[in-house]
């Protein structure tokens, strides 16, 4: 046994702490948004456009996404590994609050006229129903629109859409089915093939 005055004591070693990765329940980090904004900024500016028929409106819209997207990152899941579900899901429910402002807008813009006796009509107002498609598809109840829209001209699954709309599988299909008859009903060449 070593004599007591001969020992010494050395201190034990220095180890950095131990990296902690966040737990997954956290929100994204804000590069997972920004790879999102990069990735999938012209299919949300599309289907803005889709929705809205205006380029410019279109490109405040697919803003409002990402910005709305920021806001509510730790909310985020993917879906396949990709966040344009969940992106769709926000663009549908900007573009419905848009819509819905524009209508009451012109609702009001109506009233004012009738109240103050202006008989002018704009011919501008309806420049962007003249494609017989977009007029066809307003016609469409909302939730039947926005599965067209997503399915058909945006090239999600029915899975995907369903996500993104929060509603089950069947009822996207349900929807796409009843969109498609309705403008296969309304197409110019069906009435000059009878």
């Amino acid at each position: 046994m070593p004599d007591r005055d001969t020992l010494t004591l050395e201190p034990p070693p220095v180890t950095p702490p131990p990296t902690v990765d966040p737990p997954e329940s956290e929100s994204p980090v804000p590069e997972t948004i920004e790879h999102a904004f990069s990735a999938h900024l012209d299919a949300i500016y599309n289907y803005c456009y889709r929705r809205t028929t205006s380029w410019s409106v279109a490109e405040d819209l697919a803003a409002t996404v990402f910005l709305e997207a920021w806001r509510s990152r730790g909310r985020a899941h993917p879906v396949d590994g990709s966040l344009l579900p969940w992106l769709y899901g926000i663009a549908s429910n900007v573009c419905r609050h848009h819509l819905r402002s524009s209508i009451r807008g012109a609702r009001a813009v109506r009233r004012l006229r009738a109240a103050h006796d202006v008989a002018t009509v704009d011919p501008a107002d309806d420049v962007a129903t003249h494609d017989w498609l977009l007029r066809a598809l307003q016609r469409l109840p909302e939730r039947d629109q926005d599965a067209f829209v997503l399915v058909c001209w945006q090239d999600l699954t029915y899975q995907q859409a369903a996500t993104a709309l929060s509603v089950p599988v069947g009822t996207i299909r349900s929807r796409v089915h009843r969109a498609r008859r309705h403008l296969q009903a309304l197409h110019p060449a069906k009435e000059t093939r009878s």
